[in-house]
This record gives C-alpha cells, sequence and structure tokens, in this order.
C-alpha cells in the first residue's frame, strides 16, 4: 500500500549536488530503505533541475522508481523527468508506459506530477503513445474522486478548517483534472498523426460523447473526426451523438461536434446543424461555422 503521510524529503545542498557520485546516487535510488530513496529522488529533481547532463545517466533507474511504493519518490522522480522532457525529450522514450499507468494513480499529486513530462512529449514524440491508447483511454474514464467527501464541517463553527477543506478539494480534484486533460490530448494528438490506433476504440470513444466532463467530450469528437478523415464508415454511429451535443450550453462542444459532422459527411445531420446556424444566443463564430457545414454536406 502507499504510503501517503510523507513530506517533502530535504534535499542535499547545491554544492554536494555538484559533486554527487552517479553510481552512489544510482545505488541510493535502488535501496531498500525508504528514506534513502526518498532522499536519492529529490536529489535527482535538484540535478534536473540545475543540469540535464547531470542527470542523463540516471534516467534509467529514474524510470524504474515510477513504481516506487512512496509518494515522494513517485512525485520527485515525474517532475525530475518533466525537465528531461523539456530539454532532452529523446531520452525518454522508455519512459513512456510507467508515466501513462502514473495518470491513474490512487494519489492525485502523483497524477498530477506524470501528467508534466507527457504534456511536454506529446507533439513532438506523439508515436510513442500509440501503443499505450487503450491505457490512456482508461485514464480518461477514470472518476474524478473529493478526498474530503464525508467529512462534515460547518462554516460559522469551523470557518479556518472549513476552508483548508476546501482548498484541499479544489487542489486534488484540479490534479486529478490536469491527467485526464493531459491523456485527451495525447488521445487527440495519435488520432490525428495516426487514426488507425483508435479507429477500433470508437465504440468506446462514443460512449464517451455524453460524459459529464466537456474536456473529455470535445476530445471525443476531435478523435472521430480524425478518425472519419482516413475511414467515415468506421465512424459512422458517432452521427446521432454527435447531433446531440449541438444543444450543448458550451459552444466549444457544439463547435468541436459542427466539425466532426462536417467531415462525417452524413446528410442526417443538416437539419440539427440549421438550428446551430440560426441560433441567436450563439457566437457568430459558431454560426457561420454551421452555416458552411451545413453548405459543404449540402454539396451534391
Amino acid at each position: 500500500m502507499v504510503d501517503t503521510n510523507e513530506g517533502t524529503a530535504e534535499r542535499l545542498d547545491t554544492t554536494s549536488l555538484k559533486n554527487a557520485e552517479t553510481d552512489t546516487l544510482r545505488e541510493a535510488l535502488k535501496a531498500e530503505d525508504n528514506q534513502t530513496r526518498i532522499r536519492a529522488a529529490a536529489t535527482c529533481l535538484t540535478l534536473a533541475e540545475e543540469n540535464i547532463d547531470n542527470v542523463a545517466p540516471l534516467i534509467p533507474v529514474i524510470v524504474d522508481r515510477l513504481d516506487d511504493e512512496r509518494v515522494a519518490v513517485l512525485r520527485d522522480s515525474a517532475t525530475a523527468l518533466a525537465f528531461v522532457a523539456e530539454s532532452r525529450p529523446g531520452l525518454l522514450e522508455g519512459s513512456i508506459g510507467p508515466l501513462v499507468d502514473l495518470l491513474t494513480h490512487d494519489i492525485p499529486i502523483v497524477r498530477a506530477a506524470a501528467a508534466k513530462p507527457i504534456g511536454s512529449l506529446t507533439i513532438e514524440r506523439t508515436k510513442w503513445f500509440v501503443p499505450h491508447v487503450e491505457a490512456l483511454l482508461d485514464v480518461i474514464e477514470e472518476e474524478i474522486v473529493d478526498p474530503t467527501q464525508g467529512t462534515k464541517l460547518e462554516p460559522l463553527e469551523e470557518p479556518h478548517l472549513f476552508e483548508e477543506q476546501r482548498s484541499i478539494s479544489a487542489g486534488e480534484r484540479r490534479r486529478q483534472f490536469a491527467a485526464r486533460s493531459v491523456a485527451a490530448n495525447v488521445l487527440i494528438e495519435v488520432s490525428d498523426t495516426n487514426s488507425g490506433a483508435l479507429q477500433d476504440h470508437i465504440p468506446r470513444i462514443v460512449d464517451h460523447l455524453d460524459h459529464d466532463d466537456d474536456v473529455v467530450v470535445g476530445a471525443c469528437a476531435d478523435i472521430i473526426a480524425n478518425v472519419a478523415r482516413t475511414n467515415p464508415e468506421a465512424a459512422t454511429s458517432a452521427v446521432d451523438p454527435l447531433c446531440s451535443l449541438l444543444d450543448s450550453q458550451n459552444d466549444m462542444v457544439r463547435a468541436r461536434a459542427t466539425r466532426a459532422l462536417g467531415v462525417l459527411g452524413e446528410e442526417s445531420a443538416i437539419a440539427p446543424l440549421r438550428g446551430v446556424a440560426t441560433d441567436e444566443n450563439a457566437s457568430q463564430e459558431l454560426r457561420d461555422l454551421a452555416a458552411d457545414t451545413i453548405s459543404w454536406l449540402e454539396q451534391p
């Protein structure tokens, strides 16, 4: 079981870090003693912040620590890899599977830490994520939970504790949404460059068009559009659910659904799209998009 009751380990001072022996640090990361690993992971994070070249030889063992039982080790290891991802992304190909697995970790701070390097790798290294499409779909399906649920505090009787609870709840939920959002963005990019990787998952993706999170809904609409560009028949089951999205309160969702319907090319979408094109409460940009899509669908 993961121990969540641990703070940030005190890191070594900067002077000693500059002279740290790579072999010694590598062994410390592998140590059975929890505190030794926690301190070693914190040291690796400091090294990564200062100079990626210093931590580069340790990347394989840092990646190995992404299944550690200690939250501090997981958090600092993933955060160290985030610095690597920004400047030396080519070093991280072997880290994708373990990082994606952390996006559904029980502890939200770990999910958020893993989301950072993944976010940096999404565009330039999209192909690395193709084998992990199913796991990424699991991430967007992961329920967002409130860790303070069930705790009853009265705002007037215990105002400080009540505000602290609200802050904790908001922070933990924000971290979970960050992981979900990153996974959604990766899936969009994968579908854009390799639509075949998502084609077999279209039924699962269509099911999420009625998700309660607009980030997920919009991502699924984009994925369907990308798949339909190369194989419209694979995504025909999405037409009716996409038409239903045209009644959404979120104009961004309506726009993404409109674009997807345009790619699918089904004439049955024309009537629902007319409702958007003539909706006085919709933005002019959305109305124009719907009108252009109708014109496209009406072409012989």
